[in-house]
């Protein structure tokens, strides 16, 4: 059973390559690319040993249909700049005659970019028939969509056992880097958790607190928890529904989760609203991470993209860089942040996976990571 797939001869093998570039993109310009160069290596690696490489992703939210603000035709693009002398052609669409003949005309060292896998229902809905209908395209199956990992979606979780399937790369990466903070971190273990995906970061969070000895809580997810305490948070950003689950997790963590004592306000009155802890709590945090020989940091600590407000994500970013103890950065907000900063290469390890990275320290199983341990070795080409 082969481990890796650069064990695998792939010369002259349609390969599917499933990929996370859920990059921001603006304007059909992408912002940041770093999970598409996080790829490379394993692009690198088929292109030089002519497979014909076949690229699926995801790409925002489109609900099941297509919507051109969610091609993957600027994503592909931009791509192409790290591949200049190599063929590559774009589709909006997945399946269709036309797309099966460019398919089989394709040359041995070149890439075929195919649409959103969500423009289509099936995708979501983890569908069987779906996923069979694609495998159809390819010899190979080959993921580095870690950061996609922690989701039952079909191309991520039904395609890999249908095919002849490895881990890319970039997922051996990954895997390799969290399996210490997994299984064996160094402590104190300190947690910084921000970012406005508050359900999400909420569930996590929960899954987070057996395994570490502090968590730092900033941005959207420390109005919740400072509201399930009573405090009045004004009109800062929450989601009231959560706040007895919030509350419960609190009485119940031992003194593991640590607020805010204070922040920054915006606004005056009843209308004011928290944009960014304030400068009591940035040095509280900082002795925390002072102590600590393991630190995880996912999401900002306020509302971080507006210069004004980024003072508490900063501080903490220094914080870190200047660390004793082994830093890990996973999220797309707060790695869009220290890309942006040019200050990625300041970090330990930085996961191109959010909540999958914490779902993954905190023990949980990872779908699309348990669909490639065991595969169908008969292509189905």
């Amino acid at each position: 059973m082969h481990l890796s797939i650069s064990d695998v001869d792939v010369a002259l093998k349609p390969v599917i390559y499933r990929v996370d570039y859920n990059e921001p993109v603006k304007d059909g310009v992408v912002l940041s690319d770093f999970r598409i160069r996080a790829t490379l290596p394993t692009l690198d690696y088929l292109l030089k040993n002519k497979a014909k490489v076949i690229i699926l992703s995801h790409f925002g939210r489109p609900m099941g249909r297509f919507d051109p603000k969610y091609s993957l035709r600027p994503i592909a693009q931009h791509l192409m700049s790290f591949f200049d002398k190599t063929q590559i052609q774009i589709s909006d669409g997945i399946f269709g005659d036309q797309i099966l003949q460019s398919l089989r005309s394709m040359k041995p060292g070149s890439i075929f970019f195919l649409g959103n896998t969500r423009f289509f229902p099936q995708e979501e809905n983890n569908d069987f028939e779906f996923a069979m209908s694609i495998s159809k395209m390819g010899e190979i199956y080959v993921s580095d969509a870690f950061g996609a990992s922690h989701r039952k979606h079909a191309t991520t979780t039904q395609l890999p056992k249908i095919m002849e399937s490895y881990p890319g790369m970039l997922m051996q990466k990954e895997v390799a880097a969290l399996d210490r903070l997994r299984n064996n971190p160094s402590r104190p273990f300190t947690a910084i958790i921000g970012g406005a995906k508050l359900k999400t970061k909420l569930s996590l969070l929960k899954s987070l607190l057996p395994k570490v000895d502090y968590i730092l809580a900033g941005g959207a997810m420390a109005n919740l928890l400072a509201k399930s305490m009573g405090r009045n948070i004004g009109e800062s950003f929450t989601d009231d529904s959560l706040l007895e689950i919030a509350k419960e997790m609190i009485e119940k963590s031992e003194g593991k989760i640590i607020l805010p004592v204070d922040f920054m306000n915006e606004g005056r009155g009843e209308k004011f609203r928290y944009v960014d802890i304030g400068n009591k709590t940035v040095e509280l945090f900082k002795q925390y991470i002072a102590g600590s020989k393991e630190i995880f940091w996912n999401g900002t600590m306020g509302i971080a993209e507006e210069a004004r407000f980024a003072n508490g994500t900063r501080a903490i970013s220094d914080a870190l860089i200047n660390a004793k103890g082994a830093t890990t950065v996973a999220g797309g907000d707060t790695v869009s942040y220290i890309e942006q900063n040019n200050i990625i290469d300041k970090f330990d390890f930085v996961s191109t996976g959010g909540g999958a990275a914490v779902a993954y320290i905190a023990g949980e199983k990872l779908p699309g990571i348990d669909a490639l341990k065991t595969w169908d070795t008969t292509t189905t080409a």
